[in-house]
């Protein structure tokens, strides 16, 4: 019969279309580890020779103040460039690694994350944190949700300003908002909408390291999650974001 066809070709259709989807897969997996192997030997071997020559040539180096400029910024950049990758591979496993979703502590995800960041010790910022409760997540994609919105609510203050923090969460009944404030430079309104993207940097012009890949990472594990993630500043008096996530009421899936 006509709907037994329709119901064949239809099947069809999703066989083929789930093919081309896992060779995709495969190739992304390809590519990662392309990127993870091939390209960061050379460099690592960069950064070992520029910081061996500096060490060894040290005495020399002093009397030429050029050269040493030439070779840290070599080292500089190596590292930067590293760092990219990495980024860039934790973005493509983010994106690609299934997630089965359960009940996780956000109090302990906070907790571990800044005892593995020296930038956010009691020494150097004041974290603030009310009690989160939890939320349904993956927790691996949750430390790096939290990692990449902690460290950047540290990094990005005027000068001389102790960094402050403040964490707690609004609890929309299905749904839970983890609020990130701080008292950095902000982000103007214009500039918002590009805030989550790949490789977007707002401030290039100031000295602010970064590889504009972490709030994209933020806002993909976020969505795998079944989540979202948005910011409100006037880019003058710091920026709040936020996350927001299942309750742990909301029945878990795959």
């Amino acid at each position: 019969s006509e709907l037994k066809k329709a119901h064949n070709e239809l099947e069809d259709r999703v066989r083929e279309r789930t093919s081309s989807l896992q060779a995709a897969i495969a190739q992304m997996e390809e590519f990662s580890y392309t990127v993870s192997h091939d390209l960061r030997a050379p460099l690592r071997s960069m950064c070992m020779y520029s910081s061996v020559l500096m060490e060894e040539l040290a005495p020399s180096l002093a009397e030429n103040p050029t050269a040493m400029h030439h070779l840290t910024r070599i080292a500089v950049n190596c590292e930067r460039l590293d760092n990219m990758i990495q980024d860039v591979l934790t973005f493509g496993r983010v994106a690609r690694e299934g997630l089965k979703l359960e009940p996780v502590s956000l109090d302990e995800v906070v907790r571990d994350v800044i005892d593995h960041h020296p930038s956010l010790d009691a020494s150097v910022a004041e974290v603030v944190i009310e009690h989160l409760g939890e939320v349904l997540g993956h927790e691996p994609s949750l430390v790096q949700v939290v990692s990449n919105l902690l460290v950047n609510a540290v990094k990005f203050v005027s000068p001389g300003v102790r960094p402050v923090v403040r964490l707690h969460v609004e609890d929309k009944g299905i749904s839970k908002r983890l609020w990130v404030e701080d008292n950095g430079i902000g982000v103007e309104p214009r500039f918002q909408h590009r805030l989550f993207g790949l490789f977007e940097r707002l401030h290039p012009e100031l000295s602010y390291e970064g590889t504009g890949v972490g709030l994209a990472i933020v806002a993909k594990a976020a969505t795998r999650m079944g989540g979202k993630v948005g910011v409100e500043s006037d880019g003058v008096h710091g920026s709040k974001f936020w996350v927001e996530l299942p309750s742990v009421m909301v029945a878990p899936h795959e």
